[in-house]
């Protein structure tokens, strides 16, 4: 036990932890109805009362928080009538392309303006909605900063096959990256293009190769967890240190500007904390312009720009932006 921490209570050292730690959001309502598991003592359960001992060993876990919030913003969503922007819809999936400074869905303490919500709404007045849905058909997640192209599900069915084939990193994702850096760092400099290429002619490219990459693109392949300095970020580094997890990165210049980026991954930040380590700094991105952060941004220049994966059919589906 943390001698600062004797004699503290319980819930007082856990409400502390959880705003430290990312889970700002979470009300002193939600941990009394879901104390049970979250925090223990020694190995097992104590009331929120409970004062620490010098001798106490505390254990808080992370993943029964998060799947106990994903299942009250489940449980909480709302319909709510909002602007899609749609590019692709059957009977099974809706594309879509997010705005910057919308979330993709509710949490705690955020239970509509998400992308999510509009989705639940157009969905059910289309009478396609399928309650068996988790999070109105949420696929994958943009942070709320970022826009571009994302997927959701019209059916559960569809929509437990799509997240295994972004866990199994069988779908292509691209995004568009604009710096403000005067020049590039040393490492990338040399993949920098003689004069500015077509973001278009590039996807076209990628795509006509199956989406591999070759020696014009730049790998980073490391590992990443959250930031010691601020939990609201995330740090990568090129080796594993305290848990964190792969992250692979392919990075393409097309100019001095603006940057294309493939992930293999899906971690929270990955673009953002890698390009952290490498000296890059996204326009906008305030949280992320030093190594102590600075404001959560609502909008940063960082984009999905294409989004490319297998139907259960084997039918491949590739979408771009600019369309």
């Amino acid at each position: 036990m943390i001698e600062k921490s004797v004699g503290i209570r319980a819930d007082v050292y856990l409400s502390k932890y959880l705003k430290e730690n990312g889970f700002e959001n979470i009300s002193r309502s939600f941990l009394q109805n879901n104390w049970e598991g979250i925090i223990l003592v020694n190995g097992r359960t104590v009331k929120p009362s409970y004062k620490f001992r010098a001798s106490d060993n505390v254990e808080i876990d992370e993943e029964v928080i998060k799947s106990r919030t994903r299942k009250v913003a489940d449980e909480n969503i709302l319909q709510q009538k909002g602007a899609l922007d749609i590019v692709f819809e059957d009977e099974n999936i809706l594309v879509v392309v997010k705005p910057k400074g919308i979330a993709m869905h509710p949490g705690v303490g955020n239970s509509k303006d998400t992308l999510a919500n509009y989705v639940y709404y157009y969905l059910s007045n289309g009478k396609e909605y399928d309650q068996m849905l988790s999070r109105a058909g949420v696929v994958h997640r943009l942070d709320k900063a970022v826009s571009g192209l994302v997927v959701f599900a019209k059916n559960r069915k569809t929509q437990i096959y799509l997240q295994e084939q972004f866990q199994l990193r069988k779908v292509s994702k691209v995004y568009l990256a604009k710096i403000s850096n005067d020049i590039l760092p040393g490492s990338l400099r040399k993949y920098s293009p003689k004069k500015p290429l077509s973001l278009k002619e590039e996807l076209e490219i990628l795509e006509n190769k199956d989406f591999e990459t070759e020696d014009s693109w730049m790998l980073c392949e490391g590992y990443i967890r959250r930031s010691n300095r601020n939990r609201m970020k995330m740090r990568y580094s090129p080796f594993m240190i305290g848990g964190g997890k792969k992250a692979v990165t392919y990075i393409k210049p097309l100019d001095e500007k603006n940057l294309l980026v493939k992930i293999e991954t899906g971690r929270m930040h990955q673009i953002r904390a890698t390009f952290e380590y490498l000296g890059l700094k996204i326009v906008g991105d305030t949280l992320y312009a030093s190594k102590n952060g600075g404001a959560i941004p609502k909008e940063i220049e960082l984009e999905s720009v294409l989004l490319s994966f297998l139907l259960p059919s084997g039918e491949r589906l590739t979408f771009k932006l600019p369309k």
